[in-house]
């Protein structure tokens, strides 16, 4: 009865294992001198340009795995997998020389919207990366180191361009942020 309620409790740390997470913070600074200007002035200090659009936040992730195998004559399997990712957040910082209490109000209310929603692209990331973990660590034993290391980059890169999408997909569902909030025009 011990051995089983020890393998019980051993059981979750292999199913539900935690990517190794990295988290780079880049920030671009925001002078402004009035709450009527705040919108324009971040437009203007804004490094992030797409598609001829400007967004005041960004986030860029990369996941990586690795992995080791059990060599035995007839086979291959992995006994040990690990994920890692990278999150490379940009965000605007608002300028030490800011005095505005207008300014201030709006940008407390306003920036930890954003930090949530760029927090949504970071964890759509995470759960690629356990998700590339699981079906890894679930691949079958095959003949050769070769051809499981092949299947397994192959079956981790269709997890990745499965994921791929769920970014825009969260992008439309939140209007870039707007109905969590991190949209500037709400509050000026």
């Amino acid at each position: 009865m011990r051995i089983l309620i020890f393998v019980i409790a051993l059981l979750p740390l292999q199913v539900y294992s935690y990517p190794k997470v990295k988290t780079i913070k880049n920030t671009y600074v925001v002078e402004a001198k009035d709450k009527g200007s705040l919108l324009s002035d971040i437009n203007n200090a804004s490094p992030i340009r797409q598609d001829g659009e400007v967004f005041h936040a960004y986030t860029d992730t990369y996941v990586n795995w690795n992995y080791w195998w059990d060599k035995r004559k007839s086979y291959c399997k992995f006994n040990r997998v690990e994920t890692s990712v990278k999150i490379t957040y940009t965000f605007p910082r608002l300028s030490i020389k800011t005095q505005s209490s207008e300014v201030k109000e709006v940008w407390n209310q306003f920036y930890p919207a954003l930090v949530e929603h760029e927090n949504g692209h970071g964890q759509i990331a995470i759960e690629a990366a356990q998700e590339i973990e699981r079906s890894l660590r679930n691949m079958p034993s095959y003949s050769n180191c070769n051809l499981l290391s092949k299947k397994a980059n192959d079956k981790a890169q269709s997890i990745l361009d499965e994921f791929a999408p769920k970014h825009r997909d969260y992008d439309i569902k939140t209007d870039h942020g707007k109905t969590q909030g991190a949209y500037l025009g709400l509050y000026l």
